[in-house]
């Protein structure tokens, strides 16, 4: 009865804690975690002695659970790992629906009345490891071990019939110690995630790992140990009653073991022992067991052998390294001791082989310290390596060293045109002429995906530095020759000396990426070091990146208005809306400087919702003045972030509902390299807004570098010719014969042809007799304000619409809202 009664309530517990999951928060971190819990979680536990308790990984990514995503979808991920963790231990359903429940409404409890007790376990977490967080998880943990001790505790007295008490201190008085351990390493790891990213996280899991196998394989080398003396002392019992028993028991013993006298001579030795080595007994005998220690390890063995001889302790026992026949190095762990005979004279050695467990362990090591792909340095190295550098630094006043950041050009191409295995043999070929050209005292890692870090660990002279900055580029650069094929690619660097700015690793990285993206932003295949006025830069490009996440609320943006003429006429057939930001302190930041920051940190789906609702707003002016046919169209920029956002469709209809506009009168516009990079995503979303009746343009045609092999699959109207052709068009240079084909292009294809940045009358003309239809430009107007752009309108339909100054005299508050 009490088992199906925590099974029912457990059972409530998750469902209720269904209904309230909010599935909008889970990202791909949240689903790592749980896969993460129920594959592996629940497998590694680390029991502790003389008690039922045990640490459980699983543990700890549950009360991680909690404090990056609430109670709810801790409580039931708990309850699911439970069931599964129950089942290696027994095939009994309602053992395991029991255990599950008890688990559920433990945490339950537990997480509820954290957050009665302290507010937002979520919140708090974000702010970092402070006293409150602190006492909160304390408090989690301490209610989680009162409740499933008590629910557990009950159970076993029911059963038992003991009373509580006995029951508590002979099993569960220590489990409050691996929950406490749990809840610390979650918050800790919380920390990481929200202060550090969520990769940080990742990278931690190697070490938990090596922690985990070197406990465990500590806890079976003295398991090993115990087992072998509790053999030795039954072996010594045995031969005092029957020398028989104990020659059959030490010929027929499962691990190595021999008699050596006082002075290192062979005694005897087993069959297991003979094996280990790959010798005959003879051949033992004949040898002293100094022989066969590694030299490295013979110092610290004699040594301590010592004091077993002298009688100053009872037994010696630690990981040696053997030679065995063939020369090859044998990992033991050895166990020597005084034999208790009449003679007295005797050591029983033990010897049991631990070669391919040492090896697994070293592997592991190998792995949490190296990158697999490149066999370089890995990122958690590297860091330790420039920690060190940087405290060696501030210790030093004579001490300076530098870091280079090697950054791939457009690295994805390669991996998503010729495939991931020549992309990856491409990496190791690149890691190896990086190592050729760097002197052998420095640290070349892998960082990254396609980045390389090198630290230089040595005070070297700009002049020398520069040199080597620019052979690396040149060997990088190099043709390879890959799966018979000639690849070519060029990467971009970044290089920044320490100074006394640098106050921590992460500093001296940051100011590196700083001067490689400069780099990357001169047209790739660059080298930039980083100086003063890059860090001046670079601070002002945080406090921009700071105030642009609250500069939508605070309604520091607004919207220009450049008008698009039809070129044969001169008429007016619609808007491009462009955004601009008036910034209480600056004043005027101009969109080059803060649109690249925004697509980096993802404000610019906010700023893309922003502008087009405003851009709208005003569509909805100017038709209320002018009437419902009015015949404009507004085109509005989307990015790349903002495209691939699933609720765009939704966000679109729900302003055109608002505003009562037509899709046909609106234009989305997509920059080239949008559609290049994300190809298949893209045309799939297009396909769904030309479905609805908006309209499409290709932005900046002719800047990519691959659009002509799909141009025809994709649902777009209009192509948009890029500004870079239009301002160096003449009727006699490339220019103009590039712009001749685009034209050509489109109208095979049915497209409208728009040519921006058109400045001069000969262009106008140029690009009239191409065939060009539409067109925008100082040449015509630049981007004008609300009330600029409601005069060239009118002044445009002047002669077929009433004149809009008389509405506006009517209703001016109407149309000159702002």
């Amino acid at each position: 009865a009490y088992t199906m009664l925590i099974t029912f309530i457990g059972l409530a517990v998750c469902v209720f804690s269904f209904f309230y999951l909010r599935f909008d928060k889970f990202g791909w971190e949240f689903f790592v975690i749980a896969t993460i819990t129920l594959g592996i979680g629940s497998r590694i536990s680390v029991g502790i002695k003389y008690s039922r308790a045990s640490i459980s990984v699983s543990d700890v990514f549950t009360f991680l659970i909690f404090l990056l995503y609430g109670t709810f979808p801790a409580v039931i991920l708990s309850a699911v790992e439970a069931y599964f963790s129950s089942s290696r231990h027994t095939v009994k359903r309602s053992f395991r629906f029991f255990n599950s429940g008890v688990i559920a409404i433990s945490f339950f409890i537990s997480f509820q009345t954290t957050e009665f007790m302290w507010g937002s376990i979520e919140n708090l977490s974000k702010q970092g490891i402070t006293t409150q967080i602190m006492l909160s998880s304390l408090t989690a943990v301490f209610c989680y071990y009162v409740i499933n001790i008590f629910l557990i505790v009950c159970s076993s007295i029911l059963r038992f019939k003991q009373s509580f008490y006995e029951i508590w201190k002979e099993h569960y008085i220590w489990m409050f110690v691996p929950f406490l351990a749990s809840g610390s390493l979650a918050l800790v790891s919380a920390n990481m995630i929200q202060h550090l990213g969520f990769p940080s996280f990742l990278l931690v899991l190697p070490i938990v790992g090596i922690l985990y196998f070197t406990y465990q394989s500590h806890q079976e080398k003295l398991e090993a140990v115990t087992s072998q003396a509790e053999q030795t002392e039954k072996h010594l019992v045995e031969m005092s009653e029957s020398e028989e028993r104990f020659r059959s028991a030490f010929s027929n013993a499962p691990i190595g073991i021999g008699l050596i006298s006082t002075e290192g001579k062979w005694l005897q030795a087993n069959e297991s022992l003979c094996n280990i080595f790959g010798v005959s007994e003879a051949e033992i005998l004949s040898k002293s067991l100094n022989e066969f220690v590694h030299p490295k390890d013979i110092l610290n063995f004699l040594t301590d052998i010592g004091g077993v001889i002298q009688g100053m302790q009872k037994l010696f026992q630690a990981e040696l390294r053997y030679y065995n026949q063939k020369g090859e190095e044998i990992w033991t762990q050895t166990s020597i001791s005084r034999l208790n005979d009449a003679e007295n004279s005797r050591l029983i050695c033990q010897i049991q082989d631990i070669t391919a467990k040492h090896q697994a362990e070293e592997k592991l090591r190998y792995d949490a310290s190296y990158d697999s792909l490149t066999e370089l340095t890995n990122r958690a190295v590297f860091m330790q390596q420039l920690n060190k550098s940087v405290i060696r630094a501030g210790d030093e006043n004579q001490y300076k060293f530098a870091v280079i950041f090697v950054d791939l050009d457009k690295f994805k191409l390669v991996n998503d045109s010729i495939g991931h295995t020549v992309g990856d043999k491409l990496l190791v070929a690149v890691a190896k002429r990086l190592k050729k050209c760097l002197p052998a005292d420095c640290t070349l890692a892998r960082f990254g995906s396609d980045e390389f870090l090198i630290l230089l660990d040595e005070d070297i002279e700009v002049e020398k530095l520069t040199l080597l900055v620019e052979e690396i580029q040149k060997q990088v650069n190099l043709v390879y020759g890959i799966a018979g094929q000639e690849i070519s690619i060029t990467s971009s660097i970044g290089v920044v000396y320490y100074d006394d700015t640098h106050h921590t690793a992460e500093d001296v990285l940051r100011d590196a990426d700083t001067a490689l993206h400069i780099a990357k932003t001169q047209g790739r295949s660059r080298y930039v070091f980083f100086d003063e006025q890059l860090r001046e830069k670079a601070v002002s490009q945080m406090r921009l990146e700071k105030d642009l996440q609250r500069a939508v609320e605070r309604n520091e943006f607004y919207l220009v208005y450049q008008p698009i003429i039809a070129l044969a006429d001169k008429k007016i057939v619609g808007f491009e809306a462009l955004i601009r930001w008036n910034h209480p302190q600056i004043g005027f930041v101009s969109p080059l400087d803060f649109i690249s920051i925004a697509e980096e940190n993802g404000a610019i789906v906010k700023i893309g919702k922003f502008v087009l609702d405003e851009a709208c707003r005003q569509m909805r002016i100017w038709q209320n003045a002018f009437s419902d046919d009015f015949p404009l169209t507004m085109s509005v920029n989307v990015s790349a972030k903002q495209l691939l956002k699933k609720q765009l469709l939704t966000e679109v209809l729900e302003i055109f509902e608002k505003y009562q506009i037509a899709p046909n009168q609106v234009k989305l516009e997509i920059t080239e390299s949008v559609i290049v990079e994300n190809s298949d995503a893209v045309i799939s979303i297009l396909k769904q807004f030309r479905a609805m009746g908006v309209k499409l343009s290709m932005d900046d045609f002719g800047t990519g570098y691959s659009s002509l092999s799909y141009l025809h699959k994709l649902p777009i109207n209009t192509l948009k010719i890029d500004r870079s052709f239009v301002s160096q068009m003449t009727e006699e240079t490339e220019s103009a014969e590039i712009v001749k084909t685009i034209v050509l292009l489109a109208k095979n294809l049915h497209l409208d042809i728009v040519a921006e940045g058109i400045e001069t009358a000969e262009q106008h003309q140029i690009l009239r007799d191409l065939g060009c239809e539409f067109g925008q430009g100082y040449h015509f107007s630049k981007p004008l304000n609300v009330e600029d752009a409601t005069d060239f309108i009118n002044d445009s339909f002047a002669s077929f619409h009433k004149p809009f100054t008389d509405a506006i005299q009517e209703q001016p508050s109407l149309y000159l809202e702002h």
